[in-house]
C-alpha cells in the first residue's frame, strides 16, 4: 500500500532522520535551544497531497493542567490554533482542506 514504514537514512541513534526531525522541528517551533525537549517516536508516511500531521506524547517533568498546557500551546506562536478535544471540533479543524494555503497549525486532541 500507501505507507512507508521507514523515511529517510537511519541515523546512529537507530532513528530515522524523519523520526528525528519531529524532535528538531518540534523544539523549533517551541523556541526552546540548548536544553531541547526530548522527543522519539516511529515516523511512517502516509501519502497527503496538501499537509502532514504529527502525534506526539510528551512526559512532563511535573503535573500540569490541560488548561495550562493548552494556554502554552496557543500563545507561545500567533499561528498555533489549539482545537478543543471534541468530535465536532476535531472533524471540522483537524484537516487538510481546513489548511490548505494557510499558515495555520492546529492542534488538537490534547
Amino acid at each position: 500500500g500507501s505507507l512507508i514504514p521507514y523515511i529517510d537514512s537511519q541515523l546512529p541513534s537507530g532513528q530515522s532522520r524523519e523520526e528525528w526531525k519531529a524532535q528538531a522541528e518540534a523544539n523549533k517551533i517551541l523556541g526552546i535551544k540548548g536544553s531541547e525537549v526530548p522527543i522519539d517516536g516511529i515516523c511512517v508516511r502516509v501519502g497527503a497531497m496538501r499537509c502532514h500531521s504529527q502525534a506526539i506524547t510528551l512526559k512532563l517533568k511535573k503535573d500540569l493542567p490541560l488548561a495550562e498546557i493548552e494556554t502554552i500551546l496557543a500563545n507561545h506562536n500567533d499561528w498555533v490554533k489549539v482545537i478543543p478535544n471534541d468530535r465536532d471540533a476535531t472533524m471540522q479543524e483537524l484537516t487538510p482542506a481546513k489548511v490548505t494555503g494557510t499558515l495555520s497549525i492546529p492542534v488538537g486532541r490534547i
